[in-house]
């Protein structure tokens, strides 16, 4: 055997050595997931009191039981769930960190180059879907507007002046809104919050005519007879809110859910991906959490990783022209 075949063995013997040490170093990483010491972070990138808060602070102590470790929420809000996906994207993905977001509205910014968001869809992964929640039109309980048809024909004779509250440009609600106005020629004059919480404030308080949330959001207003409902963004009517007609009932086609649900960083190992998923299946499954999250009018429907990550690239598909058009309208 001559020399330069001797050296090409050694080399490859240290390559499988060197392969082999590395592939026991990260299943063995894998194999102590979760690691006692370690804590798991739920970023939620709103502010504190709004929908996806209120679930995250639910499922942590289910998720502690689950996987012996503490879970922390951490509520990063800014530039429309930017702030909380930047950092979601740029931490290890070691299966520490992962996000609850609503959807489409946390997917938005991925798919709106003009946001020049510093991660792409690429960046993460879905990991489960928990509950979906519709879409509503809500007026203050003193409102001279007693119907949806009210309210569109105002903002059809005074163009932007029917204020309404909304979570962030082109986000579900906005969008709602820009579709109600493409389908009317009605014009509203929509006000941004960064959250559900500052947008309800500022309705309370008058500032605004009209607000656009979640059945889940509107809970607060509607048990405290602050406010009343007069449309909702969904298929068929809901026993959270008897007697509400859907848009599509009243001549407007407005469909508009929401999906809590939890995303982790691409690159993220499977078998840590399936610890994370099982855990969370099972806290969906916990009467607890099911009595909760009916309580605050939202459907528990649990999907896992595989249809989760499926959904959000449906989703994407589905959502993206919808925001290149906005994006045009306002050039």
């Amino acid at each position: 055997m001559n020399h330069f075949v001797k050296v090409l063995m050694v080399i490859f013997i240290v390559m499988v050595f060197v392969g082999g040490s590395v592939q026991w170093v990260v299943a063995a990483e894998v194999t102590d997931y979760p690691k006692k010491g370690r804590i798991l972070t739920i970023i939620v990138p709103y502010p504190a009191g709004g929908s996806a808060d209120t679930q995250a602070r639910i499922i942590a102590p289910l998720l502690e039981r689950r996987l012996g470790i503490p879970v922390v929420v951490s509520d990063k809000p800014g530039a429309a769930t930017q702030v909380g996906m930047t950092e979601l994207t740029s931490s290890k993905p070691d299966g520490y960190t992962i996000l609850l977001g609503s959807f489409p509205g946390t997917l938005i910014p991925a798919l709106d180059p003009t946001r020049q968001a510093a991660y792409t869809r690429k960046d993460f992964k879905g990991l489960a879907l928990f509950s979906f929640d519709p879409f509503l039109f809500m007026l203050l309980k003193n409102s001279p507007y007693k119907t949806m048809k009210d309210v569109v024909d105002y903002a059809k004779a005074n163009p932007e002046k029917f204020k309404v509250a909304v979570t962030g440009i082109l986000l579900p609600p906005h969008l709602s809104v820009l579709e109600i106005e493409n389908q009317t020629g009605a014009k509203f004059a929509p006000v941004f919050f960064d959250g559900a919480a500052p947008a309800r404030t500022a309705f309370f308080g008058g500032h605004t005519d009209g607000l656009v949330c979640t059945l889940v959001e509107s809970a607060v207003a509607t048990k405290g007879d602050l406010a009343r409902i007069i449309g909702i963004m969904d298929e068929q009517e809901n026993p959270q809110a008897p007697g509400v007609k859907t848009m599509i009932a009243q001549g407007y086609n407005v469909f508009m859910i929401n999906n809590e649900g939890f995303v982790a960083p691409s690159g993220t190992p499977p078998q840590i991906m399936k610890i994370l998923e099982d855990a969370l299946k099972e806290a969906a499954a916990d009467e607890q959490y099911a009595g909760k999250i009916k309580q605050l009018g939202a459907s528990v429907k649990f999907r896992g990783a595989k249809e989760s990550e499926e959904y959000l690239n449906k989703l994407g598909n589905q959502i993206k022209p919808l925001v290149e058009a906005a994006r045009k309208k306002q050039d």
